[in-house]
């Protein structure tokens, strides 16, 4: 600052300053911008994109969207296969589970 008081004079960067105030103040500032009134948008960010970028999906429930965060599955849609042990889903297998252990106490 001491720099530009010896290079302007200080009544000169007074003026600067004020000029520099008047601008800001002159600005429109606040209120709410219209998605479409924006330009240069990143294609990652446009709605298209978007569907198949996993960290900016819109909430959903199809393979292109994003899960809320308090979602929930019923017991039956979880699937997968553990080995040696039948069914179609989580609730299946933990009923062939529970059978064999039942059978295995019994013995």
């Amino acid at each position: 600052m001491v720099d530009k008081v010896e290079q302007y004079g200080e009544r000169s960067l007074a003026i600067k300053i004020n000029e520099v105030i008047d601008v800001l103040n002159g600005l429109e500032v606040g209120g709410s911008v219209a998605w479409g009134d924006i330009t240069g948008i990143p294609a990652a960010l446009t709605s298209v994109q978007a569907a198949g970028t996993p960290s900016i999906r819109a909430i959903g429930t199809t393979a292109t969207t994003a899960a809320a965060g308090n979602h929930t599955h019923t017991f039956t849609a979880l699937t997968g296969t553990v080995s040696g042990i039948t069914g179609a889903n989580l609730q299946a297998m933990l009923q062939d589970i529970s059978t064999r252990l039942a059978a295995v106490e019994a013995v």
